[in-house]
């Protein structure tokens, strides 16, 4: 079994619609051979819809779902997996509200890391959010209030 799965992977944590040609009748190979791993397949290529969904009630039933279809499968790292969604299932479903991309996040959230690191000697917190604000505002999209910071008569 180590034999058959070397250099295999890379193939099987991609979406089966990125495979082309080869890999895509190699992968298909692999999984008709175990159906320990063509059920841990479907389940990880069935989890991709959860970013699909608008409403919070329905993702909150499809991950259920996929949770109750893991019940009988004896997968221990999927457990481990669903510990963790569970954990972040708070920002998960406000990704449902607002779709946004996690390079904006994690852009924003360095922008905001460095005016924190360099707010040392702020006395008030109402200015350091202010500082945060202005400085998150010049990245683009972001916009908290419908209105400039600053007011130039």
């Amino acid at each position: 079994m180590k034999g058959l799965l070397s250099g295999k992977k890379f193939m099987l944590l991609k979406r089966v619609s990125i495979l082309r040609g080869g890999a895509r009748k190699a992968l298909q190979g692999l999984l008709s051979f175990n159906r320990r791993i063509y059920k841990a397949h479907l389940l990880k290529e069935s989890f991709g819809q959860l970013w699909s969904y608008r409403y919070k009630g329905a993702a909150v039933r499809f991950w259920d779902n996929w949770k109750e279809q893991l019940k009988w499968q004896r997968l221990e790292p999927y457990k481990k997996f669903t510990a963790m969604i569970d954990r972040h299932m708070d920002g998960i479903l406000g990704y449902c509200d607002k779709k946004v991309s996690l390079g904006y996040i994690e852009g924003t959230n360095l922008k905001a890391r460095n005016i924190i690191r360099r707010a040392y000697g702020y006395k008030d917190k109402s200015y350091m959010k202010l500082k945060l604000l202005k400085g998150c505002y010049s990245i683009g999209v972001f916009r908290p209030y419908p209105f400039p910071l600053h007011h130039n008569p």
